[in-house]
């Protein structure tokens, strides 16, 4: 896969209502449509940071996973990562088994910077290739493909670790 993402299917006893409700106690739910920035609650009352920050309907979940918060200037910031998986999943009950089908991606904005990213740093390695048959130098051919390697490499390191742990954290909710 060019881009990283991860599909898995947790299998549990309980109901879909069960499962939704188990998630949404550590989600800190917003509207769909929203920007992020106007979501976030400063209740000082909240003392446990949630898990998982997004929306949770009757069929399925469209989430992501919380770092944590600071404090900023006496205001609640969030911490951020770019690279943390879009989680989306659904949910189907059959034979008193729930099963939650889960897919997570990058986030579409993400997708769209790399993928210009990967098409300007092609772009330059394959001209700079041909360049270089015709008797110039292969740095710039060398430098482009570093370019698409840094790439590969800053999405990957970055997304890997978020899903794996957002995965073990949504199976020990699911299946407990």
């Amino acid at each position: 896969m060019f881009f990283p993402g991860m599909k898995f299917t947790i299998e549990s006893h309980r109901t879909p209502e069960e499962l939704l409700s188990r998630l949404q106690s550590v989600t800190d739910l917003y509207e769909e449509g929203y920007l992020d920035i106007f979501q976030y609650s400063l209740d000082e009352d909240k003392k446990i940071d949630p898990d998982f920050k997004g929306t949770v309907g009757e069929t399925g979940f469209k989430i992501r996973p919380r770092i944590g918060t600071f404090v900023l200037f006496g205001m609640n910031a969030e911490l951020d990562n770019p690279f943390l998986p879009m989680i989306i999943g659904r949910l189907h009950q059959a034979n008193g088994q729930t099963t939650v089908e889960i897919k997570m991606r990058l986030f579409l904005h993400v997708l769209l910077f790399f993928v210009v990213w990967f098409a300007i740093a092609g772009y330059n390695f394959v001209t700079s290739l041909f360049a270089a048959v015709k008797g110039g130098s292969i740095e710039s051919a060398a430098v482009a493909a570093l370019m698409i390697l840094g790439g590969q490499l800053l999405m990957r390191v970055g997304f890997y670790p978020a899903a794996k742990m957002a995965r073990q954290k949504l199976e020990m909710l699911f299946r407990m």
